[in-house]
């Protein structure tokens, strides 16, 4: 896309739908709640049947971005496709967009992982995208995503409890256990109950389990990327997804990125 054409990103995800516009350099941003009947065709494309009450759901939800976004005024309109998204979804999209756009706009779709780059100003990195709480990881090597090595580091959502009820509370959870885990691991001893002053409640057990998990799984990926000779994706790590803008967040990927890949550059989009 150039700088001075009007144009729009559209990026669906389970909870919510973001666009962005950008109109002659000046870029506007608007957060559409994406409605229950129409999240679930993200993952099963039976259904996506006509006059089906989750296809009416998704064209009404798509209706509402032609409006906010004003898309029928843009040269361009992209689409963010997501690996774990079923392509029947984009396929529906991508088709009712050019219905309702003049033919002289242009629709297309470009993978969320090579988007992040292209907006962090690189080529190559480890793209970590957030959605809903899940955690995946994709590298990318000169501007090709090395779809074979995407990952999947774990789900911060588990947390979710009564005490622990926002996104934003479940990653300041992991990360306060991602300390204990970090800790433990660099003294080579077993976490008992005095090192957390009295025992560690059942909350406490599950948010320690996952960061673990999370833990575990981010050594793993990277010691996989450095075997296949990945070492310049692991440069830069860019943050993407519904919670980035979560100080939370941010600082639970920084502790991750600390522990295994400490010489990495770490940020957002």
């Amino acid at each position: 896309m150039d700088a001075g054409e009007a144009a729009a990103v559209i990026d669906v995800g389970l909870l919510m739908m973001s666009i962005s516009a950008s109109f002659a350099g000046d870029v506007q941003r608007w957060h559409i709640a994406v409605p229950r009947d129409a999240a679930v065709t993200l993952t099963s494309a039976e259904l996506l049947l006509p006059g089906g009450k989750h296809s009416v759901a998704l064209d009404g939800l798509l209706h509402m971005v032609v409006k906010i976004g004003q898309l029928t005024t843009m040269t361009h309109v992209v689409v963010l496709t997501r690996s774990w998204v079923q392509p029947l979804f984009y396929t529906y999209v991508l088709r009712w967009l050019r219905a309702m756009v003049p033919m002289t706009t242009a629709v297309s779709q470009l993978p969320r992982a090579l988007f992040a780059v292209q907006c962090a100003g690189i080529k190559s990195a480890l793209v970590v995208q957030c959605d809903n709480g899940v955690l995946f990881c994709t590298p990318v090597l000169d501007g090709v995503i090395s779809a074979e090595l995407e990952s999947v580091w774990g789900d911060v959502g588990t947390c979710a409890t009564v005490d622990v009820p926002l996104m934003e509370d479940c990653f300041r959870e992991v990360g306060t256990r991602l300390i204990e885990v970090m800790r433990r691991d660099s003294c080579d001893v077993h976490l008992m109950c005095d090192s957390w002053g009295t025992c560690p409640t059942a909350q406490q057990l599950v948010s320690l389990n996952c960061a673990e998990d999370i833990y575990l799984a981010v050594k793993q990926h990277v010691a996989l990327c450095q075997m296949r000779e990945l070492c310049p994706c692991l440069a830069t790590v860019v943050l993407c997804g519904d919670a980035t803008a979560l100080p939370a967040t941010r600082q639970c990927i920084a502790l991750l990125v600390s522990a295994w890949l400490p010489d990495s550059v770490l940020t957002w989009v």
